[in-house]
């Protein structure tokens, strides 16, 4: 399972589906299994498209009303890789910051302690 203890909540998860069905380099076929994610009505769509593309997307269900962001921020973008000293590099862009004074990046080997 995918998002498996992760704690991607119903609006991440949403535009996470979103941002993989509006990206033309998304490959088809693709299995996701997410043990009881919510998504937003507004993801629907998104959602079929990748099933169009011929993924099997099991273990979601959607929200009965649109889900908000609870975050102080919008992020853009993220993306993480690790480089040749086996390093993580971390990289994101921000929109919509309001009401936090800094960026605290934590690390989890289970997603619930960190």
């Amino acid at each position: 399972m995918i998002f498996h203890n992760s704690g991607l909540g119903c609006y991440h998860y949403s535009e996470t589906l979103e941002g993989w069905s509006a990206n033309p380099d998304t490959p088809n076929g693709l299995s996701l299994v997410t043990d009881g994610r919510n998504y937003s009505p507004g993801a629907a769509d998104a959602r079929n498209n990748l099933i169009a593309k011929g993924w099997t997307i099991a273990g979601d269900v959607a929200s009965d009303t649109e889900c908000a962001n609870s975050l102080p921020v919008t992020l853009i973008s993220f993306t993480g890789r690790k480089n040749s000293e086996n390093q993580n590099i971390l990289e994101w862009t921000a929109a919509d910051e309001h009401d936090f004074d800094r960026f605290e990046v934590q690390r989890s080997e289970d997603a619930l302690s960190f």
